[in-house]
């Protein structure tokens, strides 16, 4: 502070009260003393009310600093999450691809197995046709050689 603010002036320190002065010069001196005295109040209470503002502001400013901080951590934190919570699922990705081509081949492994089984079906469905057709062959022979054994012992 200044030594304006922390002592009020004389009028003899202004220059206002000396032997030298006119009698007019006096009765106006008292009246720039008490003006000065009221600025000088005005000043101080001036003062003190801009240093509690300035006190309020700079305690906000490290409340916004203090925030902003807060919310710089939890940026960062937040971008690490987000990277981890990427890579989960890159991996899972990647695990489910390998997944379902395994599933893949395996599906195409058990559709040339059953290729194969309906080849073999229709083979054996052949068979059994064939076989059903020599067993009615091998009946009407053996009717006929029983016929012709017949025939052979009448004779």
């Amino acid at each position: 502070q200044s030594a304006l603010l922390r002592e009020p002036l004389s009028p003899a320190a202004l220059g206002l009260g000396g032997p030298g002065l006119s009698p007019g010069a006096r009765t106006q001196a008292p009246n720039v003393c008490e003006r000065l005295d009221q600025l000088e109040r005005s000043l101080a209470d001036s003062e003190r009310k801009h240093s509690m503002d300035l006190e309020v502001s700079r305690r906000d400013l490290q409340r916004l600093e203090s925030t902003h901080h807060l919310d710089l951590a939890q940026q960062s934190s937040m971008a690490a999450q987000l990277a981890n919570l990427e890579k989960i699922c890159q991996d899972f990705t990647k695990m489910h691809s390998k997944e379902a081509e395994t599933s893949r081949e395996r599906f195409d492994q058990m559709r040339g197995t059953l290729a194969q089984h309906q080849t073999q079906l229709a083979v054996l469905d052949d068979v059994n046709r064939r076989a059903g057709a020599l067993a009615v062959s091998e009946g009407r022979l053996s009717a006929e050689l029983a016929t012709t054994g017949a025939r052979l012992e009448q004779q």
